[in-house]
């Protein structure tokens, strides 16, 4: 392919439906002059994709869970950018599971290679009990983040970490929705509130937490709109709890669909865990997902929500994590005056949070990276 086609590989290990970010990673690069293609997986049971302006490409492996699962995919990528890929000019790695193959396939193609780290990876809940397995991503951490050309992460807290602990410039790109339609006109909380978890079903989410306040709340349904590992127990907790027609497991919504549902909801919950540094410094996307749908909020006490909260005046900080704080909570946002305040400071906080600068940020690390040298 001649040099001077400007093309970009965007790498991620899930099969595309639901990864937001690297979705508006994609138009950004687009706008900007690229020719992206995003290559993903393929699992058994995945929905057609949408439509979408860029190539994607999600291949099958033999395994589709546990180590067996990275060691297919990482062989996988390597080979197809070997063998069968065009030359791109560069190739971004979309958090640390996806880096091995991208850097090994960039250097030997003589493509730039970019890291974008989505959260924490070495710090998350699944790997704090895995000492043996934490290691080995550190050690692949420590050989290959030094070595990319660019990287960048979704906050501040972590790009600090990242660049004290290898000595490199680590820019930020924060995970903000594009800008949608304009939330609705602030109004008063219906009788019937619908309480709103949207994301992984991954432990340390607190929607056990959410159920047990479902609980206290006779005429709320709470909706649960994600996939993940915890999804079986909690729909049998869901039963025995005797909330199985008040809980809605939506399951895995395809991100275009997914404003509509949120809009629905009155009030959103992010309530993770202080499991880690990963949960420590997080900055959830669906926060901000709620905000852009005009939706009060409350979320766990952790420095980057409550700094969101506080700024904006969204919502509410769960300072202790029982039912009935929570329930009480909640409440106090649906009294009536209290909830149109916060509607309408919702409105103005979606006005700014939205991916509209952050792609501008995007686009100048990718003109760096395109124009250095050797």
């Amino acid at each position: 392919m001649p040099s001077r086609v400007k093309n970009v590989l965007l790498a991620v290990t899930n099969d595309l439906v639901h990864d937001q970010r690297v979705h508006r990673v994609a138009l950004a690069l687009q706008a900007d002059g690229w020719e992206v293609t995003v290559y993903g997986r393929l699992r058994h049971n995945s929905p057609e994709l949408e439509p979408r302006p860029y190539t994607c490409l999600r291949k099958s492996l033999w395994a589709e869970g546990g180590k067996l699962f990275y060691l297919f995919y990482a062989l996988r990528l390597w080979f197809w950018l070997l063998f069968q890929a065009p030359r791109f000019r560069v190739i971004c790695a979309n958090d640390l599971d996806t880096l091995l193959p991208c850097w090994l396939g960039g250097r030997i193609k003589g493509s730039r290679v970019v890291y974008d780290s989505h959260e924490y990876f070495t710090q998350v809940p699944e790997l704090i009990n895995r000492p043996l397995t934490r290691a080995l991503w550190q050690l692949l951490e420590i050989a290959l983040v030094p070595r990319v050309d660019a990287m960048y992460t979704v906050n501040a807290a972590i790009a600090e970490r990242y660049g004290e602990r290898y000595g490199r410039q680590v820019q930020v790109v924060r995970n903000l929705p594009l800008q949608g339609d304009p939330p609705p006109p602030p109004h008063p909380p219906p009788f019937n509130p619908i309480l709103l978890y949207q994301g992984m079903l991954n432990p340390g989410r607190g929607i056990e937490l959410m159920m047990q306040a479902a609980t206290l709340l006779p005429e709320a349904e709470l909706w649960i709109v994600g996939d993940g590992p915890e999804r079986k127990r909690l729909e049998e907790l869901a039963e025995g709890m005797g909330l199985a027609q008040r809980i809605r497991f939506w399951g895995l919504v395809p991100f275009q669909k997914l404003p509509e549902i949120t809009r629905q909801a009155t009030i959103g919950l992010s309530l993770e865990e202080d499991l880690g540094l990963n949960y420590r410094l997080a900055s959830p996307n669906k926060i901000v997902d709620y905000i852009q749908a005009g939706l009060p909020v409350v979320v766990a006490d952790l420095p980057l929500m409550r700094e969101l909260v506080e700024e904006w005046k969204v919502g509410g900080i769960l300072e202790k994590r029982d039912p009935t704080t929570l329930t009480i909570m909640i409440c106090e946002l649906l009294a009536p005056h209290r909830y149109l305040a916060l509607t309408q400071n919702a409105r103005k906080a979606a006005q700014e949070l939205n991916w509209t600068r952050e792609s501008e940020r995007l686009k100048q690390i990718y003109r760096q990276v395109l124009s250095l040298k050797g």
